[in-house]
């Protein structure tokens, strides 16, 4: 059954995709070895063609092999000049059988990693007695993916979210590869995949993984959100993730144990505790968790759900708040108050006289119907499993008004935003 769903979610997958033109990282690696090559390469899990086209644009004959009707369907009508270079075939079995009275190599890009431990040993089997092959190239997911843990474990190393997915342990997999081939290159790095159709920010796949591992309820909101279903990407300009979580569903102190032990910092904060616990991690974005609570709305008695930050009252506080942060500032005017982090110390101390004073900050934050917020879904972004509002359009046009759909590059929140409170 597993199987009958990976082959339904890859022909779905190829069906939608963009076509991306553009060769992987890994084929370019790749063609420099292959440079006057006279033999055949074997792309295995060939996907939508581009590498297969890449390397025959470049006077290296290659045959693109996917088991995915709908891939090499795609292939096939998208580079008509090589619609003779795909086949469909299963690649695990594929090489059982002679390559007769040729040279020839294989290319495994992204496709060990989707088949499981048996047609791994099946494919490294077949191709050990191969006299005539000459290079097997192969980039995969490992342990340390960022992909790691998500969805439901069905074996080791093995889960199974939208797809299949089997990670790879590079070392072992090295010793594997010992017994059949002269290893001439081994690399266990993040670079080949590195592109900006692949990439997302890493601390946003790894808080999805940490939700997720500790069964934690969630959904994601605001910006993020936002980014998400508007453009199907993170919002260049927006500095954080948005995750939304019920208070009362896990303690504070609970999501502070768990992201701590996995080397995330803490954001400071002054004396006051508020809805928010904001979580910084070097090589990503800031990690915001929104504590929201069910208040009712004076006037029509509707139940609302609402998240309670602490704002400075005025632009006076504002300024002062930003001075007593000049070293690490990052906001409006960041390199004027930054040149002023002499007087952080100063500053630092008045903002907390006046915070002690009950003086200096104001409540505010998002509100949004309960309704809006009683049913769930899953979707896939950049093949993440993240939940979100079910009615999400709806809970963006009421959080950025009607015109959500076009980017607002200087949006403020407490201004342009029809859902902000204050009291």
């Amino acid at each position: 059954m597993k199987e009958i769903l990976n082959l339904e979610y890859w022909n779905d997958y190829y069906k939608k995709k963009n076509l991306v033109i553009k060769p992987t990282k890994f084929a370019i690696f790749c063609k420099k070895r292959l440079k006057k090559y006279k033999g055949i390469v074997y792309d295995i899990g060939c996907g939508n063609g581009r590498d297969s086209v890449y390397f025959n644009k470049n006077k290296i004959f290659c045959i693109g092999i996917d088991k995915s009707l709908r891939a090499i369907s795609g292939s096939k009508k998208n580079f008509s000049s090589y619609k003779s270079n795909f086949i469909k075939k299963n690649f695990c079995n594929f090489f059982k059988k002679p390559i007769k009275n040729r040279r020839f190599s294989v290319y495994s890009r992204f496709s060990l990693h989707t088949i499981n431990y048996k047609n791994e040993k099946k494919l490294l089997d077949s191709l050990s007695n191969k006299k005539n092959l000459d290079y097997l190239f192969i980039e995969s997911r490992t342990l340390d993916d960022e992909l790691y843990g998500i969805g439901k474990r069905v074996g080791k190393h093995e889960f199974f979210s939208t797809h299949y997915r089997r990670f790879i342990d590079p070392f072992i997999l090295k010793q594997k590869l010992k017994k059949y081939f002269n290893i001439i290159y081994f690399r266990k790095s993040k670079g080949f995949a590195n592109n900006s159709k692949e990439k997302v920010d890493l601390n946003f796949y790894e808080i999805i993984k940490i939700l997720n591992k500790f069964k934690i309820k969630y959904w994601i909101c605001q910006g993020t959100l936002l980014g998400i279903i508007r453009d199907n990407q993170l919002i260049p300009w927006d500095h954080d993730i948005d995750i939304a979580i019920w208070s009362g569903s896990v303690s504070k102190e609970k999501i502070k144990e768990i992201m701590l032990s996995h080397n995330f910092n803490l954001k400071k904060k002054y004396l006051l505790e508020d809805d928010l616990l904001t979580f910084t991690k070097q090589g990503g974005r800031e990690v915001d968790f929104n504590f929201y609570q069910i208040t009712i709305e004076k006037n029509s008695n509707k139940k609302l759900a609402f998240v309670n930050w602490y704002i400075p009252k005025n632009f006076l506080f504002k300024f002062i708040e930003a001075l007593s942060l000049a070293k690490t500032y990052d906001g409006k005017l960041k390199y004027l108050i930054r040149s002023l982090f002499i007087f952080q110390p100063i500053f630092n101390k008045l903002k907390i006289f006046l915070i002690n004073k009950k003086i200096f900050y104001q409540s505010a934050g998002y509100t949004q119907p309960l309704e809006l917020l009683k049913e769930f879904k899953d979707i896939v972004f950049y093949d993440i499993n993240l939940t979100v509002p079910k009615k999400s359009e709806e809970y963006l046009r009421y959080v950025y008004g009607e015109n959500w759909k076009i980017p607002k590059r200087k949006f403020n929140w407490i201004k342009d935003s029809p859902s902000t409170i204050k009291k």
